[in-house]
Formats: C-alpha cells, structure tokens, sequence
C-alpha cells in the first residue's frame, strides 16, 4: 500500500521495492513537460491505454489514453501556450506504483492574446511498464467555495 506521507519513497526491506533515482528522474521529466505541452498527441504519449481521468471540467471522467487525448484536443483549442510552475510537489514510489500529488498555478496564453490563469490540484498515479512511467489515473480538480458552490481557480491552498 502507499502511504502519502511527505517522503520520497516508501521504506521497503525488499531491493526491488527501492525505487532508483532514475525511476524518480523518469517521473520527474514527465511531470515537468505534461505542464507545457500543447499538442494532445504529445500529452497521449504519457498516458497508458488503459488509464482513467478524473478531469475538473466535463464531462469528468475519461477512459483510455485516445478519449484523453480527445478531450486534451477540446480543451486546448485555441492555446498558444501553457506555462506551469508546481507550487508544491510531492512522490511515492513503491515497486511499479508511484504517486505524485502537486499543487499547480497554470498561466494559459491564448491564440487572441489573452491570459487565463488558474491553481489546480493534480494527482497522478503511474504505472511502470517495461523501463517506461505511463500515467495510470490523474485526478485534477479545484478548491470549491462551500458558501456559493463556485470552484476558486485563484486560490492558492497551502501545502
């Protein structure tokens, strides 16, 4: 079981459970490009077949790595670029498992010149198959106001 406790990786008396550092780098890179990327077929590439996102905008669930990329396509119509800084990040690794969970302030420039600007939450569990890191399930949602109901895109929660 993983425990999301603020460690780099779960103690593990068993070698093979030791995760390797480039096992971390490998997830790292991911993480680092999903939050500049723009192509969805660029995004797909780190999706397995078989993986399930938890989207914050509809419909909400997405099942398997062409409907992501479908989705990617809807959502970035119109994107110029994608600038992510991670506020604050951390991952679990245990054997073929590993969890990252982030807080993310994303600046959105758009093709018309405008700019949006939103902080998400971001979990991401992956799956190693073979000698490569596929993201498995990805939750990506919001902080809601519990007085109005309305998501707070600018909030910035503290870690």
């Amino acid at each position: 079981m993983l425990g999301l406790a603020g460690t780099a990786a779960v103690p593990s008396t068993r070698a093979a459970d030791v995760p390797s550092s480039d096992d971390q780098s490998q997830i790292k890179a991911i993480e680092d490009k999903l939050g500049q990327l723009v192509d969805p077929a660029d995004v797909r590439r780190y999706y397995a077949d078989d993986a399930v996102l938890f989207d914050a905008l509809a419909p909400g669930l997405i099942k398997g790595a062409a409907a992501i990329e479908k989705s990617f396509a809807a959502q970035l119509r119109g994107v110029r670029s994608v600038n992510t800084t991670v506020l604050h990040e951390e991952t679990v690794i245990s054997g073929s498992l590993a969890v990252v969970y982030s807080l993310q302030a994303i600046r959105v420039a758009m093709m018309d010149g405008t700019e949006r600007r939103v902080v998400c939450r971001v979990s991401d569990i992956y799956r190693k198959q073979g000698a490569e890191w596929r993201i498995a399930h990805q939750h990506i949602s919001y902080p809601i106001d519990p007085v109005s109901g309305q998501a707070q895109f600018a909030l910035t929660p503290q870690p």
